[in-house]
C-alpha cells in the first residue's frame, strides 16, 4: 500500500523507508526471504542516496549489514556499512549512527580475526 501511495501521490519523501520496511517484512517472514530482503534494503539505500537522505541510507545499510552478518557474509556487510558510516561526522550521536558504528566495530573485529586466520594458513 505504501508503494502504491508513493506512486500515485508522487511524494517520494519516505520512499526509501518503504523499501526498508519491505526488507524488514521479508526478513521477518516465517519463510525468511533473504533475497527479497537484501534486494529491498539495497533499493532503499539507492533511493536514499539519490535523495541525499543519509540517515535513511544508514538505517537501511545497517539492516543489510546485519542480515549479511547473520548469514556468514561479514566481509560483504563491512563493505556496505563502512562507507555509509564514514559519511557521518564524529559527534553525531543519533541512535541510528550509534547502532551502525557498533555494528561496524563488530564487523571490523571479525574481519581482523578472519584475516589473521587466513594469513596463518
Amino acid at each position: 500500500e505504501a508503494e502504491d501511495f508513493i506512486d500515485s501521490s508522487q511524494s517520494r519523501l519516505f520512499e526509501a523507508e518503504a523499501f526498508r520496511l519491505r526488507g524488514e517484512c521479508a526478513w521477518a517472514a516465517p519463510a525468511e526471504d533473504i533475497a527479497q530482503a537484501e534486494s529491498s534494503f539495497l533499493r532503499a539505500i539507492a533511493v536514499a542516496e539519490r535523495q541525499g537522505a543519509q540517515s535513511f541510507a544508514l538505517r537501511s545499510g545497517t539492516r543489510l549489514a546485519e542480515l549479511r552478518q547473520r548469514h556468514g557474509r561479514s566481509r560483504e556487510a563491512l563493505s556496505v556499512l563502512e562507507p555509509l558510516c564514514c559519511s557521518f561526522l564524529e559527534g553525531m550521536n543519533t541512535a541510528d549512527v550509534e547502532n551502525a558504528r557498533a555494528l561496524l566495530e563488530q564487523l571490523r573485529v571479525a574481519a581482523a580475526v578472519s584475516n589473521s586466520r587466513d594469513s596463518s594458513h
